[in-house]
């Protein structure tokens, strides 16, 4: 029990603990749907304030609302630039769009990575900071 009440108290003062936040972080997509990524179309999500997020699927760049906040997801509609790029570098994009469009739950690692995952769990995405 004591060690309860001096948790609590931990997060009360340092309230960093209480709540994690990735605002202003910028990740790079190393692996969507357990496949490895095109190297050079660079699949980015940016973690921005006011509730917002940006990025690029590769070739396409994307922002709208969004939030990755104490290891949940919630994500509005995005807005996309529609340029062509090769076809397999816009299949990877379809692909990050959509596994981000699935995305319910996050965690951070202890290598520094984040992993997106489904409501069910599983995962979508594996990233690592920029």
């Amino acid at each position: 029990m004591r060690y309860v009440i001096l948790a609590l108290l931990v997060c009360l003062a340092f309230p960093s603990f209480a709540q994690e936040t990735l605002v202003g972080s910028r990740w790079q997509a190393e692996e969507i749907g357990g496949a490895g990524v095109i190297d050079r179309a660079q699949s980015r999500l940016e973690v921005l304030e006011n509730d917002r997020i940006a990025g690029n699927g590769g070739c396409n760049s994307f922002t709208g609302a969004g939030a990755l906040r104490d290891g949940a997801v919630k994500l509005g509609a995005l807005a996309t630039t529609r340029m062509a790029c090769p076809p397999a570098i816009m299949d990877q994009e379809q692909k990050f769009l959509a596994a981000l469009g699935k995305a319910a739950r996050y965690e951070t690692t202890s290598s520094g990575g984040l992993i997106l995952r489904d409501s069910r769990g599983a995962t979508l995405m594996r990233f690592t900071r920029m």
